[in-house]
């Protein structure tokens, strides 16, 4: 990010798409914006496909994805709120990654309120 242009306190981020798939410049600009999120104490909200592919299952995971997962884990436990839709790549992440590494991750549809008073979720989404 350019000097001069800090992420707002009064924002939120949201990333859809990286498609990440090795260790490589894309994963560490990815991990700088969570980082920096994580300082700046922005919400982050995933919007799904994170890697070009994601299985749930932790014997499914690939050798790339881990150090980036645990980067994710290390910043929510020091207070990042993130948050997960699964995209179409991705499968059965809730189970292992609800409360672990986002503090949400939605299978569907994920309503959030930011700065509406008088707006609400419709009926079935979270």
């Amino acid at each position: 990010m350019e000097k001069g242009f800090p992420i707002s306190p009064d924002r939120a981020i949201f990333l859809a798409d990286a498609h990440l798939n090795q260790e490589d410049i894309h994963t560490r600009n990815f991990l700088a914006l969570a980082d920096r999120a994580a300082v700046e104490k922005i919400p982050l909200f995933l919007l799904g496909d994170v890697f070009d592919l994601w299985f749930g299952n932790p014997g499914l995971t690939f050798g790339f994805q881990k150090p980036v997962i645990e980067q994710l884990r290390k910043l929510r436990r020091e207070g990042l709120l993130l948050y997960y839709v699964e995209g179409n790549r991705d499968f059965y992440l809730k189970r292992e990654h609800e409360g672990t590494t986002f503090d949400v991750v939605s299978e569907g549809d994920l309503c959030v309120r930011s700065g509406i008073s008088d707006w609400s979720c419709p009926t079935g989404t979270r």
